[in-house]
């Protein structure tokens, strides 16, 4: 239902950009500005323009959603007040086309300053995140396969149709905080974490393929976890063989606990 909702809200957006969009090219045309070729390359600008500007307020508030949740909903009840306060000062028409002027600027100031933040650890551009589906499935279980069957196998034995079902629940669990790590236009890796009943972070998965290895990628996302929750205890469990225990030791995380296959490590939050 929220993903749902979430989609609604982004198509209403679009929608409303180019309602505004055609309803200025409407009034250039009744003042025949359109009429020459400067005419034409105005209305050209101002449709490339409304469309950016509405691709910016959508990718904002999909930042927020997988990264600053907390922020959202205030975010929302500012937008809502003053879309409700232009309505009633200017009326429905003008009301709304000044309120989309001012959450595109203010959303294309905070993308910005965001994003720009976010940029300072970043180590490789050639890699980006996307939102895991069902049809990932398979992928996932050849990453796992690919990652972690050579401990597996030795602990328990590798069995394909339990693999699948743990997929499966993990899907059924965390489907929204599952996060496809793409390199090089490729599907190379699965990221996922989320906020446990004691608003710890809790990293379910950091996996990659290995043409995706030492590049800097898994570096980068824990250190995108550690500056962006700087008051937050970050944990996580991995298997004891597991090579990527000395990055998150270089990470600042140590070992709290353990049992006969796993390592309990966490980071802990920074005292303000």
């Amino acid at each position: 239902m929220k993903k749902f909702l979430t989609e609604i809200m982004y198509i209403l957006m679009v929608l409303v950009g180019i309602a505004i969009s055609l309803k200025v090219i409407a009034e250039q045309i009744a003042n025949n500005v359109i009429n020459n070729i400067s005419g034409f390359v105005i209305i050209l600008i101002i449709i490339v323009g409304a469309l950016w500007a509405v691709a910016v307020v959508v990718l904002d508030f999909k930042e927020r959603i997988k990264y600053e949740k907390k922020t959202l909903w205030p975010m929302i009840c500012l937008y809502l007040f003053i879309v409700v306060y232009n309505i009633y000062r200017e009326g429905v028409a003008d009301g709304l086309q000044q309120a989309l002027f001012f959450i595109v600027g203010f959303s294309v100031f905070n993308f910005l300053i965001a994003r720009s933040r976010r940029d300072r650890v970043r180590i490789d551009s050639n890699y980006n995140l996307r939102d895991c589906k069902r049809e990932d499935a398979d992928f996932i279980y050849e990453l796992k396969k690919e990652g972690f069957e050579w401990y597996i196998k030795d602990l328990e034995g590798w069995d394909e149709d339990k693999q699948r079902e743990i997929i499966k629940n993990e899907m059924d669990a965390h489907l929204e905080d599952m996060n496809i790590i793409r390199y090089d236009f490729e599907d190379v890796g699965l990221f996922t974490y989320y906020e446990d009943e004691n608003n710890d972070i809790f990293i379910d998965m950091l996996a990659l393929m290995p043409k995706a290895r030492n590049r800097g990628i898994g570096s980068n996302l824990l250190q995108f976890l550690i500056v962006n929750n700087p008051n937050k205890r970050i944990y996580l469990r991995t298997y004891k063989e597991n090579p990527a225990r000395q990055l998150y030791i270089r990470k600042g995380f140590s070992k709290y606990d353990e049992t006969q296959t796993h390592w309990w490590m966490e980071r802990k939050q920074v005292s303000e």
